[in-house]
């Protein structure tokens, strides 16, 4: 399960930020309306569980399509089909894309938090920074998810950090680096040319 930011403006610019919202939802609301409008976002991000080493990965989203690389893997989205490939296994896995916020995915990783969640505001930030604390809390006692910690940048509009607490003691972490909003892009990048796979295996579902 995957699981999927910048630098500050002037100092009189986050005194303004702050005044900006007056609820959590006000704050992801806002960064919800700067990803949709966007013609595409691209970041680079860290990802880490209590048992596991840290792992980086890179991510271009463009609407419904994604290209996706970490711990080795690529996975490209062309807004109909998923290609996952596994260079180790020298195996390329493909399926149908499905566009359903239920499911964990890069496609929905920063919109996850719009069902199923009571949100809070955690904490303010007592630094001029534009930084805000959000807490997440599932609306239902048989998510597996106690909570999530979520770290949010005002000044940009963006998610810095999410940290999901599990139900079983287990904290996954999260951190979006380097951030990028309507990237100009010289290739298509989610387009899958099987020409570059040749002696690979294929499997579709």
């Amino acid at each position: 399960m995957l699981k999927k930011i910048l630098f500050l403006f002037l100092l009189s610019n986050s005194f303004a930020a702050h005044c900006q919202y007056n609820s959590a939802e006000e704050i992801l609301e806002k960064i919800s309306s700067k990803i949709d409008m966007s013609k595409n976002l691209s970041f680079k991000f860290s990802y880490k569980t209590d048992n596991s080493i840290l792992e980086f990965g890179e991510i271009i989203f463009s609407e419904k399509k994604y290209l996706l690389e970490f711990m080795g893997i690529k996975q490209i989205c062309d807004g109909k089909k998923i290609y996952t490939i596994i260079p180790e296994n020298k195996e390329v896995i493909i399926s149908e894309f499905e566009d359903d916020v239920s499911i964990v995915s890069p496609s929905n990783l920063l919109s996850f938090y719009k069902e199923g969640y009571k949100i809070l505001i955690e904490k303010k930030s007592k630094k001029p920074d534009g930084l805000e604390f959000l807490k997440l809390i599932p609306e239902f006692n048989d998510n597996e998810i106690s909570h999530i910690n979520m770290k949010v940048d005002l000044k940009e509009n963006y998610i810095k950090e999410i940290h999901e607490f599990r139900k079983e003691g287990l904290v996954n972490v999260f951190k979006i680096i380097n951030i990028q909003f309507d990237k100009k892009i010289l290739e298509n990048p989610f387009k899958f040319d099987k020409n570059q796979y040749k002696g690979y295996y294929f499997e579709e579902f």
